[in-house]
Protein backbone atom coordinates (compact mmCIF):
# COMPACT_ATOMS: atom_id res chain seq x y z
CA UNK A 1 0.00 0.00 0.00
CA UNK A 2 1.46 3.09 -0.97
CA UNK A 3 1.08 6.33 1.51
CA UNK A 4 1.58 10.11 0.55
CA UNK A 5 1.67 12.70 3.45
CA UNK A 6 0.87 16.27 2.27
CA UNK A 7 3.08 19.31 3.39
CA UNK A 8 3.83 17.13 6.73
CA UNK A 9 5.50 18.90 9.44
CA UNK A 10 7.25 16.66 11.95
CA UNK A 11 4.53 16.54 14.32
CA UNK A 12 1.64 16.13 11.80
CA UNK A 13 0.53 16.97 8.21
CA UNK A 14 -2.65 18.17 6.75
CA UNK A 15 -3.51 15.19 4.83
CA UNK A 16 -2.84 11.77 4.51
CA UNK A 17 -3.99 9.35 1.54
CA UNK A 18 -3.70 6.14 0.39
CA UNK A 19 -3.87 3.83 -2.16
CA UNK A 20 -7.97 4.10 -1.43
CA UNK A 21 -8.55 6.41 1.14
CA UNK A 22 -7.75 10.29 2.20
CA UNK A 23 -7.69 11.72 5.57
CA UNK A 24 -7.80 15.44 5.95
CA UNK A 25 -6.79 16.91 9.23
CA UNK A 26 -9.18 19.60 10.48
CA UNK A 27 -9.46 22.80 8.30
CA UNK A 28 -9.81 26.13 9.67
CA UNK A 29 -10.69 29.76 8.33
CA UNK A 30 -8.26 32.12 7.68
CA UNK A 31 -10.71 35.21 8.12
CA UNK A 32 -11.87 35.20 11.81
CA UNK A 33 -13.73 38.10 11.50
CA UNK A 34 -16.23 36.81 9.56
CA UNK A 35 -19.73 35.22 10.04
CA UNK A 36 -20.05 31.44 10.45
CA UNK A 37 -21.20 31.21 6.77
CA UNK A 38 -18.16 33.11 5.55
CA UNK A 39 -16.06 30.85 7.75
CA UNK A 40 -17.97 27.55 6.50
CA UNK A 41 -17.42 28.53 3.02
CA UNK A 42 -13.92 29.03 3.45
CA UNK A 43 -13.22 25.79 5.14
CA UNK A 44 -15.43 23.84 2.84
CA UNK A 45 -13.22 25.36 0.03
CA UNK A 46 -10.24 24.71 1.48
CA UNK A 47 -11.96 21.22 1.61
CA UNK A 48 -12.11 21.07 -1.74
CA UNK A 49 -8.23 22.00 -2.70
CA UNK A 50 -7.13 19.29 -0.63
CA UNK A 51 -9.55 16.47 -1.91
CA UNK A 52 -8.38 18.36 -5.53
CA UNK A 53 -4.45 17.83 -4.08
CA UNK A 54 -5.28 14.13 -3.35
CA UNK A 55 -6.72 13.14 -6.81
CA UNK A 56 -10.61 13.05 -5.61
CA UNK A 57 -13.47 15.15 -4.63
CA UNK A 58 -16.28 16.08 -2.30
CA UNK A 59 -19.14 13.52 -3.86
CA UNK A 60 -16.29 10.55 -2.61
CA UNK A 61 -16.62 11.46 0.67
CA UNK A 62 -17.25 8.80 3.21
CA UNK A 63 -17.13 10.90 6.50
CA UNK A 64 -17.06 14.88 7.65
CA UNK A 65 -16.73 16.13 11.00
CA UNK A 66 -17.79 19.38 12.30
CA UNK A 67 -16.56 21.47 15.01
CA UNK A 68 -18.40 24.25 16.32
CA UNK A 69 -17.45 26.57 19.03
CA UNK A 70 -20.98 27.61 19.31
CA UNK A 71 -24.17 25.45 18.63
CA UNK A 72 -25.64 29.29 17.78
CA UNK A 73 -23.84 29.43 14.17
CA UNK A 74 -25.09 25.18 13.43
CA UNK A 75 -28.12 26.85 11.26
CA UNK A 76 -25.39 29.62 9.04
CA UNK A 77 -22.89 26.34 8.67
CA UNK A 78 -25.97 24.13 7.73
CA UNK A 79 -26.99 27.04 5.60
CA UNK A 80 -23.16 27.13 3.75
CA UNK A 81 -22.53 23.32 4.12
CA UNK A 82 -26.12 22.51 2.05
CA UNK A 83 -24.96 25.05 -0.34
CA UNK A 84 -21.95 22.66 -0.97
CA UNK A 85 -22.53 19.08 -0.22
CA UNK A 86 -22.99 16.83 -3.15
CA UNK A 87 -26.84 15.65 -2.28
CA UNK A 88 -26.70 13.40 -4.88
CA UNK A 89 -23.24 11.65 -2.14
CA UNK A 90 -23.34 13.24 1.10
CA UNK A 91 -20.86 11.80 3.74
CA UNK A 92 -22.29 10.52 6.75
CA UNK A 93 -21.55 13.51 9.34
CA UNK A 94 -20.90 14.41 12.89
CA UNK A 95 -21.26 17.55 14.26
CA UNK A 96 -19.82 18.96 17.68
CA UNK A 97 -19.49 22.00 19.98
CA UNK A 98 -15.93 22.22 21.38
CA UNK A 99 -13.49 24.83 22.40
CA UNK A 100 -11.42 25.48 18.88
CA UNK A 101 -7.66 26.59 19.05
CA UNK A 102 -8.20 29.96 18.41
CA UNK A 103 -10.66 32.14 19.63
CA UNK A 104 -11.45 33.38 16.19
CA UNK A 105 -12.42 30.10 14.52
CA UNK A 106 -16.17 29.36 14.69
CA UNK A 107 -15.85 26.12 12.39
CA UNK A 108 -13.02 23.32 11.97
CA UNK A 109 -13.79 20.34 9.69
CA UNK A 110 -12.44 17.12 9.50
CA UNK A 111 -12.77 14.82 6.68
CA UNK A 112 -12.57 11.43 4.80
CA UNK A 113 -12.63 10.27 1.38
CA UNK A 114 -12.52 7.79 -1.49
CA UNK A 115 -9.51 8.43 -3.61
CA UNK A 116 -10.06 8.52 -7.05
Amino acid sequence: MTIERFDANGRMCDMVATDTLVFVSGQVPATLDSTIEQQTREVLGRLDAMLARAGTDKSRLLTATVYLCDFRHYAGMNAAWDEWVDKAHPPARDCFKIELANPGWKVEIVATALKG
